[in-house]
């Protein structure tokens, strides 16, 4: 059952190409995930892929996302280190609100 799952995965974009940008929808599929598994002793961690970027990183975490996966919107930007920092900034913010 349910209780085997590590990870359960969100896409944030239609699969298949890169870039696109984040359907709002899938902010609603994150919360009603997070829903299905409140009373397990250890639930999976939702994942997020597709269209996440610093701007939508605060939502997502806030949401219930734990994971999140980021192509275009990391490597399109080098350094990749500064942009690294770029999101980790964004996901403070998830906690501080």
């Amino acid at each position: 059952g349910m209780e085997l799952l590590d990870h359960w995965l969100v896409m944030g974009v239609t699969p298949g190409v890169g870039g696109q940008n984040f359907r709002p929808r899938s902010l609603d599929e994150i919360r009603e995930v997070a829903l299905l598994f409140p009373a397990l002793d250890h639930p999976p961690r939702i994942e997020v892929d597709g269209g996440v970027a610093p701007g939508n990183t605060p939502k997502l975490l806030r949401a219930g996302a734990e994971v999140l996966v980021s192509g275009s919107a990391l490597f399109h930007h080098p350094p990749y280190i500064e942009r690294l920092r770029v999101f980790e900034q964004a996901a403070s913010l998830a906690s501080a609100c």
